[in-house]
């Protein structure tokens, strides 16, 4: 009887180690899987707005907007442009006080793989409003294709 237990016992456990070994093999070829990008671009523009949490709650109070504020307004605190401006989104963003920054071939790329088709497991409310202080333009022979805002300091982004 003890026999029939320890054989048992032994053919359990190396079961066991071989279901691990599986999972773990799996795992490392869903890691490999090329990442397709969002936008297929050649260059990407990053404009960055330098606006203090003060400034930020003295517009967010104010009730009567001039048709300027307004637009900030949407591309600060909104979700606009939900389609590709016809008019130089780059102008509007440089009439709003926001500021080019020049990005380094590294840097896009990894912006690239930021902005990537993949699988995400974040799902979270946010619990603060949304500030747009970072947005990415991207670019196909100086023609824009894509445009993304991000709010660095909430983890939370709009494409």
């Amino acid at each position: 009887m003890k026999k029939y237990i320890f054989i048992l016992t032994v053919i359990v456990i190396s079961s066991c180690n071989h279901t691990q070994k599986a999972e773990i093999k799996n795992t490392s070829k869903a890691t490999k899987k090329e990442l397709r990008p969002f936008f297929d671009s050649d260059k990407i523009a990053h404009y960055y707005l330098n606006f203090s949490e003060d400034e930020f709650t003295k517009f967010i109070r104010k009730d009567n907007r001039t048709k300027k504020e307004a637009e900030f307004s949407n591309l600060f605190t909104g979700y606009l442009p939900n389609t590709i401006p016809k008019e130089d989104f780059e102008k509007t963003l440089l009439n709003h006080n926001y500021k080019k920054s020049n990005l380094s071939i590294k840097q896009q790329n990894e912006i690239q793989d930021v902005f990537s088709e993949k699988d995400s497991l974040m799902n979270y409310g946010y619990a603060c409003a949304a500030e747009y202080r970072d947005i990415f333009v991207f670019k196909k022979k100086e023609k824009i294709i894509g445009i993304a805002k991000s709010v660095l300091n909430a983890v939370a982004s709009r494409l």
